[in-house]
């Protein structure tokens, strides 16, 4: 079939998204194309996540998105790029590998109801709804609510989330109901500890805290670095590396020259490679998930868990309920100090034990890459005729059958 897979942006989990998407319907024999943005074909991302995929596909070259029009629900940019992106390829099966701001846009009155000019069915993830995470502020809620009716109100043959809080709420639609994404997560490439500092230049005899991924403040990453400067000795040590929001590369210079002096904090602005990030897992003592009143799920977490690393969590929203319920790290109220500083120092002095459960590893066992794929691809393989293979489910919630 002639499959196109559709993204605006490579940040993020993106370009991975979009990446082991295309891979596995390449490997089932399918015609790709990808369709981009023309400035994400030559961003760094497209260099680090697509440089061996991109020769076995087609380049979709699209018009880039004016900043100023990005994700607005006035312009309905990214939904017209992808009506036209369809119109102009004619695929005969759609993958939209971040749906969130095209299914706030598809929902609204002037969209509602509106057919794209396809021959085959459209699918679209979510990151996650927003009422799931309640704010203080009434409008907000308020807010929040339109906006989630919005997205679920959309003409999306599939409409998939990856936040098993957001399918609780979505799965009850009667107009678009949600199914549940495994996230795609895979074994370390690496497994010597003492190598992987080598190769990333990290001490050897440090007690090494790790923030994977980019550096941005709402990974509380300003939280953790007071923490870390509050820490009795000199042998731990913060290591951030990974590309830096502007306001982090700030924080850095203003405020950690102390830190970074004494060799507490390790602060490296630049894109991973896909190796490095997987050493950066491994050299780690533990790894850091406390992200202060984070919403969705954090495919970092689980990662960590699979690498059986211990982990330090928000104790909000699916952070907390997943640490908590599925035995994977220890939680904390990331914003206060004190709670931040005695959790840090109980599990780096616990060492590398981690918690063994049955509930545990049924979670990991629903978060692999090949349940992903299975479940992504699943309609499609029904189209051709093909077998759906059992799938593992999402524990202790019900999930629909993806043969449904």
């Amino acid at each position: 079939m002639q499959i196109l897979v559709f993204e605006t942006t490579l940040s993020g989990h993106r370009g991975y998204y979009v990446r082991v998407l295309a891979q596995e319907l390449l490997r089932q024999g399918h015609d790709v194309a990808i369709a981009l943005p023309r400035r994400e074909f030559s961003s760094q991302q497209c260099e680090v996540q697509l440089k061996t995929t991109l020769p076995d596909v087609k380049r979709v070259e699209l018009e880039d998105i004016p900043s100023r029009r990005a994700n607005s629900l006035l312009w309905c940019a990214e939904l017209d790029m992808l009506r036209s992106a369809i119109q102009k390829n004619q695929p005969e099966h759609t993958y939209v590998t971040c749906a969130d701001a095209i299914s706030r846009q598809w929902g609204l009155l002037w969209k509602k109801g509106m057919r794209l000019p396809t021959n085959g069915p459209v699918e679209g993830l979510v990151m996650k709804l927003t009422t799931p995470y309640p704010r203080s502020n009434p409008l907000h809620k308020i807010k929040d609510r339109i906006t989630d009716a919005a997205v679920l109100s959309g003409c999306w043959d599939r409409l998939h989330t990856l936040d098993p809080l957001s399918y609780q709420l979505g799965k009850a639609s009667t107009s678009q109901p949600l199914w549940l994404l495994p996230e795609a997560i895979e074994p370390l490439q690496v497994e010597d500890k003492n190598e992987c500092r080598d190769s990333l230049g990290l001490p050897q005899a440090a007690r090494i805290i790790a923030c994977p991924g980019g550096v941005q403040q709402r990974k509380g990453f300003i939280e953790l670095a007071e923490a870390v400067r509050q820490l009795p000795g000199d042998d731990t040590v913060l290591a951030c590396i990974g590309k830096h929001t502007d306001r982090m590369k700030r924080f850095v210079q203003d405020q950690c020259a102390d830190l970074v002096a004494a060799g507490k904090l390790i602060s490296r602005d630049s894109y991973v490679s896909v190796l490095d990030f997987d050493r950066l897992f491994c050299a780690a003592d533990v790894i850091s998930v406390a992200y202060p009143r984070h919403s969705g799920s954090a495919s970092i977490l689980i990662r960590a868990a699979l690498a059986g690393k211990p982990t330090i969590c928000s104790d909000w929203g699916w952070i907390g309920w997943a640490a908590r319920n599925y035995d994977l790290g220890s939680v904390c109220d990331v914003l206060n100090p004190e709670c931040l500083k005695a959790t840090l120092e109980e599990v780096l002095d616990r060492g590398a034990k981690t918690v063994a459960s049955n509930r545990r590893q049924a979670f990991l066992e629903f978060h692999t890459l090949k349940n992903h794929l299975d479940h992504w691809t699943a309609l499609l393989r029904q189209r051709a005729g093909q077998s759906v293979a059992d799938v593992a489910i999402f524990p202790g919630i019900q999930s629909e059958s993806i043969a449904a």
